[in-house]
């Protein structure tokens, strides 16, 4: 099976809040988190530039089938709007080859021109290919809204004390259907407040009736640092599940582990000529 990327799909922040509100049990997040996290949203959409290599590695099961298990490296040189980046998937004995690039005008993926909004296609995979997306709460906390931000409590996750901050999000489906959402992220204040863990529930819509809620979607992290004392990702995991139409099963779709070279730069200037052979 060919590797096949979900473009929308980023669930991993990392903040850098100074204070928070002392927890008291489930509370409203106060000004100063709800300040922090628009820093660190505007410190990371500040952020221009960054290039490095990174191995995959994807796990991906259907039910009644075997799991197959896909091996693949990503390079990755952007620019402001430009990019070049490239990745490799080894799936059984068959090496697959994908490339994308973007001169600010022209989008090219696969050796062919995107003619149509090349702009926002381009946008969509700098962004799930970025790095820096982990450093962007608003973007990966889908449906973020200050009012309904709230701290659940204090967690140990991999022996680090971590904050749990959540939000609950209701949805009316097409067919008149209700579903509702659940997503929480894990903050480590002993490590500038980083985001160890994500967690997407659902009930009703695709997963479960209503009055069952399913862990739909999962990221952990794990963080190196730069010499200037920076946190970067080093090793992000995805989980993803699904329901069985025919049991009613949850069961896990997939795994997608990314392993970061500790070489990566994030916000340095990018060495790579950005226009890739395949734009000239």
């Amino acid at each position: 099976m060919t590797p096949k990327y979900r473009i929308a799909g980023s669930c991993l922040v990392l903040l850098t809040l100074v204070a928070l509100p002392a927890y008291a049990g489930v509370k409203q997040a106060g000004a100063e988190l709800l300040a922090r996290v628009q820093q660190a949203y505007d410190r990371s959409a500040s952020m221009k530039s960054e290039a490095g290599e990174y191995t995959l590695r994807l796990w991906h099961k259907q039910p009644g089938k075997t799991e197959t298990d896909s091996h693949g490296e990503a390079s990755v040189a952007i620019s402001g709007d430009k990019f070049n980046i490239s990745v490799k998937w080894l799936t059984g004995k068959k090496t697959i080859a994908h490339e994308y690039a973007y001169d600010g005008k022209r989008l090219v993926c696969e050796g062919h021109s995107v003619a149509k909004s090349s702009a926002r296609e381009a946008d969509s995979i700098r962004r799930w290919f970025t790095a820096r997306r982990y450093l962007d709460p608003r973007r990966i906390y889908y449906f973020y809204k200050p009012n309904e931000t709230r701290i659940v409590g204090k967690e140990l996750v991999n022996g680090v004390e971590c904050l749990m901050l959540e939000g609950v999000h209701r949805h009316i489906e097409k067919d008149g259907g209700r579903r509702i959402e659940t997503l929480r992220i894990w903050v480590a204040p002993s490590m500038d407040y980083t985001v160890h863990r994500f967690r997407h529930w659902i009930e009703g819509g695709m997963m479960k009736p209503l009055g069952a809620k399913s862990l739909y979607r999962e990221l952990n992290v794990q963080f190196g640092k730069y010499n200037n004392g920076q946190w970067r990702p080093a090793v992000v995991t995805r989980d993803e599940y699904r329901v069985d139409a025919k049991t009613g099963n949850r069961y896990r779709d997939s795994r997608l582990v990314k392993t970061y070279s500790p070489d990566y730069k994030l916000n340095t200037p990018v060495e790579t000529p950005i226009v890739s052979a395949i734009l000239e």
